[in-house]
């Protein structure tokens, strides 16, 4: 009896051990930008509490949980135009509606610049617009709202395949 005790225990010593192990390698995964969430929340907090109002349309974009009129929100915040438009909420024609206008749109990561995906880029049919909060030698730290309603604080690095596809710049060529 005190043998079969013994060996029960010992079984689920290594049982515990296995599964501590398996979960000490699922954390150790490369970082993507899908893992490189720092917070998400569904009521604006990620940026500190900067007073994004939902109800309120920014550069003529839609209302609410989306991309594009949190993106405006904080370029105005920065000093922009409050007048800068018009364009549609879809994120895909920021960057032609930025060029068009003799705007810079580089691969330039800064603070305060919009990181920009295409509609074939991100995984989004109408595109995706960020705001760029902090930039190190080979990262950038997001700010970001989408229309599933919930808004992120992300990290991603330059590797990543969800590195933005370019960088659009209140600021003449």
């Amino acid at each position: 009896m005190v043998c079969q005790m013994r060996v029960n225990k010992i079984g689920v010593t290594a049982v515990a051990f296995v599964v501590a192990f398996a979960i000490g390698m699922l954390g150790s995964a490369p970082v993507s930008a899908h893992d490189g969430v720092l917070c998400r929340s569904s009521r604006w907090t990620c940026d500190g509490n900067l007073g994004y109002n939902p109800n309120r349309a920014y550069w003529r974009q839609y209302t609410g949980h989306n991309c594009t009129n949190y993106v405006a929100f904080r370029m105005i915040r920065d000093g922009a135009p409050r007048n800068f438009g018009p364009f549609n909420g879809n994120a895909t024609v920021w960057d032609d509606y930025f060029k068009r206008r003799g705007l810079k749109v580089n691969q330039n990561p800064r603070v305060g610049a919009i990181a920009h995906w295409n509609g074939n880029e991100y995984g989004s049919g109408s595109g995706h617009v960020a705001y760029v909060d902090k930039v190190g030698k080979n990262w950038i730290i997001i700010d970001e709202d989408a229309w599933r309603g919930s808004n992120f604080r992300r990290k991603i690095f330059k590797h990543d395949a969800n590195w933005p596809g370019r960088f659009l710049h209140l600021e003449k060529k």
